[in-house]
């Protein structure tokens, strides 16, 4: 099973969308906050060239195989973890 890490903000309700779905299927993964640790909008920003939508979801952070989402569709979210 492949590391998920999810950049999300506290407003958006597709991040509440996401985490709702990563716990229910049980998929273990690291949230970052971009509003309570600026430096994550940074690191983010650097992962979607320059893109500041959330939710961002990196499969394998920076492994060779490393996979990055911006926003969420859960179809595009299950078709990735199931390459993985």
């Amino acid at each position: 099973m492949p590391h998920i890490t999810i950049y999300t903000s506290p407003t958006c309700l597709f991040c509440r969308q996401l985490r709702d779905l990563l716990a229910s299927n049980t998929h273990p993964f690291t949230e970052y906050n971009i509003i309570d640790e600026p430096e994550r909008l940074t690191e983010m920003r650097s992962l979607t060239r320059g893109v500041s939508a959330v939710p961002v979801i990196v499969l394998d952070k920076g492994t060779p195989d490393q996979r990055v989402l911006i926003g969420f569709e859960s179809v595009s979210l299950e078709a990735m973890l199931s390459k993985a």
